[in-house]
């Protein structure tokens, strides 16, 4: 199967996402906009009246339930539009319009909880008793009086929302920056001119000719630069806004404000970053190993993707990779596999990628949508086990809406990770088990490696990234863009030593990463490795009692807070042997990887 497509009509029906289920059309996308532009003024009626009564208080939940239930079906709708054509300006146009209708919602919206916290907790918790149709909002009402020291007055609460816009452009000016905007180029291979993309870099990184691997990164990088004060102006900027929030509110940073929500605290978060970056062995091994297979005297982070077998890496179509995840996930109760056949079957998934394209690859899922998964699929063995990581997510918030009333039906990122990654080794463990080939065995190991490395240490060094940098604008200090490019060559030195090198260019590597636009986000995946490799050892025992408890996990969406969801799985995020667990894992990977390794060189 061809994956070089140039534009999006060239690609099959099949293999783009069906979002005419959630709308008929660009049209009918409008006319619901307009109606809920024409609901808003409905709210100002509860305005000094919410706790007249226990109905007053529950139409009012409801009535802001389904203004965001349908917001939130708008704003997933455009901003899978935007990112199928990021050059196109009415899908732009239509994000922008989904944005500013959410802050003005936010703005109608922003006396509810200043209202609510004028009475007593006590009370207004009391009305569950007599209102059983409230029981639904406990959580939510708990909430709001966990968050009273730091909630600010009706006036105040209303600025706050209406400044709140310019924050997603943030996130939107880098993507378009680094997927759209910036033309990285063109590099020679077998003759050819092809022209250099952020999606299609990975292929370049894959090839086998080095040459042409550190040249497509060198010229990457060198482009990367001559934006670095946009990028850097845009990265501050956003998380001055942030702080000067989280300030605001009381919070001493943004920091500490991300982590309240999952009653974390910045102890807690130290302490995880302390023991993975000290406990860095197995990264050192994997590519001192790494560069053995490659047979070269110094192995660059632009070697990381290098084919090391004679037999070249074989394609796989997204029939063969759908075969293969029903296959694994046959471990799975039916009811799990069911969800799976519904995402291949309905399209749910945006696989395939050309020029113009967003390169991300996530899962998005509103309360009255389907889960949509976009992907960047090439047909390397990668693809089809991030393929496996996103139907994880994609499980997970059919499961969390189908089970839950819409105040508890969005789990948190804390946990999210969790789903996904369990999806990845179980795939790897299948595919290891069930190939007859060793050459093929040993790239889906390297895969699960990469997978257990890049979201245990690699986010972690993210993760330490922005706690470094954010503790810096949190204390009001003056960051350059040498400053920022700085630290990251500094984290780079510190968690892959000297087993892994880097041209001087990719100090500015740190503007691809997305993620910082959603700050504290990276130590997430730390986490969430960590629990996968726990579950799915579980799962591969067929401890049958705890399979039960997982699928009631997924389910659970966010009636808990996080750290009580992994409790109920196991799991305490203060005990150091759930991470060194992980590192005990990746050894136990790399052994095996050294032995397939050697039969295959034996059999050359």
């Amino acid at each position: 199967m061809n994956f070089n497509f140039q534009n999006r009509q060239e690609i099959k029906k099949e293999y783009k996402v069906n979002l005419e289920d959630i709308f008929a059309s660009d049209k009918a996308w409008y006319q619901t906009l307009e109606d809920l532009k024409k609901e808003l003024p409905s709210l100002e009626k509860y305005k000094g009246h919410i706790m007249d009564s226990a109905d007053n208080l529950l139409n009012l939940l409801k009535k802001t339930d389904q203004i965001d239930i349908t917001a939130e079906k708008l704003y997933i709708y455009a901003n899978v539009k935007k990112d199928c054509e990021l050059n196109n300006k009415n899908y732009l146009k239509m994000f922008n319009e989904i944005i500013t209708l959410i802050t003005t919602i936010n703005m109608q919206t922003s006396f509810i909880i200043p209202e609510l916290l004028k009475s007593n907790e006590q009370d207004v918790l009391a009305l569950l008793q007599t209102t059983p149709n409230l029981l639904p909002y406990e959580k939510t009402l708990k909430d709001i009086y966990r968050y009273k020291q730091y909630t600010l007055s009706e006036k105040e609460e209303k600025i706050i929302s209406a400044l709140s816009e310019p924050f997603v452009a943030f996130d939107d000016i880098s993507n378009i920056l680094n997927n759209s905007e910036i033309k990285y180029g063109s590099i020679k291979v077998d003759g050819k001119n092809q022209e250099i993309t952020s999606t299609n870099s990975i292929l370049f990184l894959t090839h086998e000719n080095r040459q042409i691997r550190k040249k497509s990164n060198i010229k990457k990088c060198r482009k990367l630069q001559e934006f670095k004060e946009t990028f850097t102006t845009n990265f501050l900027a956003n998380l001055k806004a942030l702080n000067n929030e989280a300030k605001l509110r009381g919070f001493t940073s943004y920091q500490e404000s991300s982590l309240y929500t999952d009653k974390m605290d910045i102890s807690k978060y130290n302490s995880i970053i302390a023991l993975i970056s000290s406990n860095t062995a197995p990264l050192h091994r994997f590519h001192r190993i790494l560069k053995k297979c490659l047979n070269l005297n110094e192995l660059y982070s632009y070697d990381l993707y290098a084919p090391f077998l004679k037999t070249g890496t074989k394609k796989y179509s997204i029939a063969d990779a759908q075969n293969m995840i029903k296959d694994a996930f046959k471990v799975y109760p039916k009811q799990y596999q069911d969800v799976i056949n519904m995402a291949f079957e309905k399209r749910w998934i945006d696989y395939c990628t050309y020029p113009g394209r967003s390169n991300m690859c996530y899962n998005i899922c509103g309360y009255e949508t389907h889960p949509i998964i976009f992907l960047n699929y090439l047909g390397n063995i990668r693809d089809v086990s991030t393929l496996a990581h996103e139907l994880g997510h994609a499980v997970h918030s059919y499961f969390s809406i189908n089970n839950n009333d819409y105040p508890n039906s969005e789990y948190t990122l804390l946990v999210a990770e969790i789903a996904s990654l369990t999806n990845e080794i179980l795939f790897a463990k299948y595919f290891i088990q069930n190939s007859t080939s060793q050459e093929e065995k040993l790239q889906i190991l390297l895969n699960l490696i990469e997978v257990i490395t890049d979201n245990f240490y690699d986010a972690t060094k993210q993760a330490e990234f922005e706690s470094t940098i954010n503790l810096k604008v949190a204390s009001n200090e003056s960051l350059s863009s040498e400053d920022i490019c700085q630290t990251w060559t500094q984290l780079n030195q510190k968690y892959y030593g000297d087993d892994l090198k880097f041209i001087k260019q990719n100090s500015i590597s740190w503007v691809r990463i997305p993620h910082f636009y959603s700050p504290f986000y990276t130590y997430k995946y730390a986490v969430g490795v960590s629990g996968a490799c726990y579950v799915a050892h579980k799962i591969l025992n067929n401890d049958h009692t705890f399979m039960e408890k997982y699928i009631n996990f997924l389910k659970s969406g966010g009636q808990k807070y996080p750290l009580e969801q992994l409790a109920d799985l196991g799991i305490d995020l203060t005990d150091p042997k759930f991470f060194l667990t992980t590192a005990k894992t990746i050894e136990e990977l790399l052994d095996e990887f050294e032995k397939v390794y050697k039969e295959v060189k034996n059999n050359e």
